[in-house]
């Protein structure tokens, strides 16, 4: 079976969610709003485009280059979400923007500082790949990852290989504990037989003397994810087999209620399939009336 680092982290938080999302792949009366990603696509395309076509070394003033290219790159992203089976609302209250114009005049903004924050981290060399796919087969199963950045670092009289992740978020406090980079890590090793030197996150819109959050790992972190990564897929790919092998539609419900069963939490307000879910609901009526309720094994499988 094939599980990426996203699936991974969804099956974690709640097996519904992952049966949904990623063996039914459900399709919803309603599209999820894909608004609030669309800045974080733009900018990582935008720099992909940066690296891969080695702009930095064109005689016109790169940051207009990429300013130029922001609304064609918007427009892109948004028909890329739209032909994935979202939408794109501009209008739906929470959203991150009010209108297209706003969300350009943000990334345009956002795209000089990524430049000063590249500078200024010395984040260019001879050797620099964006949007480098690191699948790799590891015990019966495809393990994906595609990394933003990965390149060759000058590192004192040494030469580091560094897997950086791009963010488009303020909030970098929560990626201090993220197993993003060092899922890239894992894959990394299988490929090459070693680790990466470093791991960083570039947060796009931090001020570039701060933009740099280098992570510190050890071997035995990657270690220990690539067995649970492994026991994981191992436990997914019986778990649907077995619902695949019942002869009816009953008995598969039942089933799947017991297999992949909903684990409520902080992560039911961002749930695209929370419409779907009772348990959910219920989690999320009793957090907006502050009302402490235990939901284990007994509540979320009905027994």
């Amino acid at each position: 079976m094939y599980l990426s680092c996203s699936g991974f982290r969804c099956y974690e938080h709640c097996p519904f969610q992952y049966w949904h999302r990623y063996i039914n792949k459900t399709v919803l009366a309603v599209p999820d709003n894909r608004l609030n990603t669309i800045f974080g696509s733009t900018v990582g395309v935008l720099f992909e485009r940066f690296y891969v076509e080695r702009m930095w070394q064109r005689p016109k003033t790169v940051a207009q280059e990429l300013r130029d290219l922001v609304e064609v790159t918007v427009e892109r992203v948004i028909a890329k979400e739209c032909r994935k089976g979202g939408r794109v609302d501009f209008t739906e209250p929470g959203s991150m923007y009010s209108s297209r114009e706003d969300l350009v005049r943000d990334v345009q903004e956002v795209v000089g500082r990524g430049l000063l924050s590249i500078k200024h981290h010395r984040l260019l060399g001879s050797s620099v790949g964006a949007e480098v796919v690191l699948d790799h087969r590891k015990g019966g199963h495809l393990l994906g990852g595609r990394a933003d950045f990965i390149m060759d670092l000058k590192q004192g009289g040494s030469t580091l290989s560094a897997i950086i992740d791009g963010k488009g978020t303020k909030y970098r406090e929560r990626y201090t504990k993220d197993l993003q980079l060092l899922w890239y890590a894992m894959l990394y090793r299988e490929a090459h037989g070693r680790c990466p030197g470093r791991l960083g996150y570039l947060y796009w819109r931090c001020a570039p003397d701060k933009a740099l959050d280098w992570i510190p790992f050890t071997e035995s972190q990657v270690d220990n994810l690539l067995e649970a990564v492994l026991s994981k897929a191992g436990r997914i790919e019986a778990d649907k087999c077995s619902l695949d092998s019942l002869p009816g539609q009953h008995e598969r419900a039942a089933a799947r209620d017991q297999l992949f069963f909903p684990t409520p939490g902080a992560e039911c307000t961002f749930c695209a399939y929370r419409s779907l879910c009772e348990v959910g609901g219920k989690y999320m009526t009793a957090a907006k009336a502050d009302v402490k309720v235990d939901f284990g094994v007994e509540e979320v499988l009905g027994v």
